[in-house]
């Protein structure tokens, strides 16, 4: 489960991705479905 407030992106062809921060489930569900991923945490 994540924890909140997390990061998502959005990565982009050209340049930096676009970064947001994602307050609570509903909102990351509803970035997810429209293209935006989860910050991988470092391996």
């Amino acid at each position: 489960m994540a924890k909140f407030p997390c990061k998502v992106y959005y990565p982009r062809e050209n340049g930096e991705p676009k970064v947001l921060v994602a307050k609570d489930q509903d909102e990351l569900d509803g970035l997810l479905r429209i293209g935006w991923k989860l910050e991988e945490s470092a391996q």
